[in-house]
């Protein structure tokens, strides 16, 4: 992730925006993180993880092209922002500021620190220039509120992906038998797999709690990060292979304790990443069978149908999700009507 907040602050600092308050309450949450007793005694350092960068394109590209590409980006980011900033200054309700700059944080996370200070100074100057107080004030305190969105962002982020990190290398140790990974491991020393999947086993019904869809795109990232590596030695395929037996036993683990009925959407639609919420409905249902499909299959077809009476129309992300939902169980039936 690149650092965008750095920048932004140094801008607001210019304008004293610190100095005053805002119409733009800060509304985050920060709800301490569940892994936290493992994190706390964990190395942060993993044998044979290693950061991969991707391999970079080799094509040849005149310097009045470059120039254009750079201006394009600049363009489309500045009219990003300016487009964000506007829903911060009109929004309805302050509860919905943390969702608005959710659903902008790529572009925010996006922005490199000459870009970010550039198109700050831009939009501020566009604004002093018109000698529209409210219009300068409400600028100002929504630049602020973004800085203070995009602070707590980051740190948060870090802290959950350090405890992913931790909770990883806790169950990695356990798995071959060691107290450090900062050491180096032959492949013919490590247990059998049986021995490994019967601690794996034990860990998983120990720390059950902390294995959130957070740390199941973590595992996802692992495994893809070993996949692109430019490099594959035997050690990182083995190291792949642990992680994947990981991922499927959580995956599985998760998909036994699937509530009845509408608990099941629920804690479904907790997982924001679709190849997730999908594989864990696939392990529940394989778990509790056709019958526990169909009761499943006829909750989500009724959801649908009262998504289409909503006044205004429902949330479409939403109706989306239960359609996946419901496209997945219909599958699963089909699979099994036909044997």
């Amino acid at each position: 992730m690149k650092i965008f907040h750095s920048s932004l602050l140094y801008i607001v600092g210019s304008l004293s925006i610190c100095q005053r308050g805002h119409a733009f309450a800060p509304m985050l949450s920060r709800a301490p993180s569940r892994c936290s007793r493992v994190a706390a005694s964990s190395s942060s350092s993993l044998f044979m993880f290693k950061e991969y960068s991707e391999t970079s394109s080799e094509e040849e590209t005149t310097l009045d092209e470059l120039e254009v590409s750079e201006e394009q980006k600049y363009q489309t980011l500045l009219k990003g922002f300016r487009a964000l900033l506007d829903e911060v200054i009109h929004v309805n309700k302050r509860e919905n500021l943390p969702r608005i700059c959710t659903r902008n944080i790529e572009l925010l996370t996006s922005m490199s620190g000459g870009d970010t200070a550039a198109i700050c100074k831009e939009i501020m100057d566009n604004a002093i220039a018109s000698q529209d107080q409210a219009l300068i004030d409400n600028t100002e305190a929504a630049i602020q509120y973004v800085v203070y969105f995009v602070e707590t962002f980051v740190a948060e982020t870090k802290s959950v992906d350090d405890a992913n990190k931790a909770l990883l290398g806790e169950i990695i140790k356990r798995m071959i038998g060691r107290t450090t990974l900062t050491e180096k491991i032959e492949i013919e020393d490590l247990p059998s797999e049986s021995e490994r999947e019967r601690d794996l086993n034990e860990f998983i019904a120990q720390y059950k709690d902390d294995f959130t869809p957070g740390f199941l795109r973590h595992l996802e990232g692992e495994c893809k990060r070993i996949q692109n590596a430019p490099q594959n030695t035997p050690e990182s395929m083995k190291l792949l292979e642990i992680i994947r037996m990981i991922q499927t036993r959580i995956i599985e683990e998760l998909g036994q304790d699937l509530g009845e009925g509408a608990q099941v959407l629920g804690q479904l639609i907790g997982y924001e990443c679709k190849e997730e919420r999908l594989a864990v409905l696939e392990a529940g249902l394989t778990v509790r069978g056709p019958e526990f499909a169909s009761e499943l299959n006829a909750m989500t077809l009724e959801a649908l149908e009262g998504f289409e009476k909503v006044i205004g129309g429902a949330d479409p992300a939403l109706v989306a999700i239960i359609q996946e939902i419901n496209d997945s169980i219909q599958v699963f039936i089909a699979s099994h009507d036909e044997k």
